[in-house]
């Protein structure tokens, strides 16, 4: 899926979330966010914001910002957020060559 239709969505991995929900990440398309309650996540990013639908080479920049925040800002486990990052096109394409998933 290309970035530019990517929507990042996730739970902070924090004591103030219900146990049950703490820490979830997903990468969906736009089309498949009609129904964004379902299951629950706190935190969007990506193509919600209409900015970030196009091909910009802005957009490539903006994943890596947006892995990095769920990590260090939100505590998601480094491996949920690279197994579900592994959706994006453009972050298969730019991670190190030897790292599982990468093209």
């Amino acid at each position: 899926m290309k970035a530019y239709n990517t929507v990042i969505v996730w739970t902070p991995n924090s004591e103030h979330v219900p146990a049950e929900l703490r820490g979830h990440v997903s990468v969906r398309s736009l089309q498949s966010c009609r129904d964004w309650t379902k299951p629950a996540f706190a935190r969007t990013c990506g193509a919600v914001e209409v900015s970030r639908r196009n091909h910009s080479a802005d957009n490539l920049a903006k994943i890596f910002v947006d892995f990095h925040t769920l990590i260090v800002r939100d505590g998601i486990d480094p491996q949920a957020a690279h197994r579900a990052f592994l959706a994006i096109d453009e972050y298969r394409k730019t991670i190190s060559h030897d790292i599982e998933g990468s093209e």
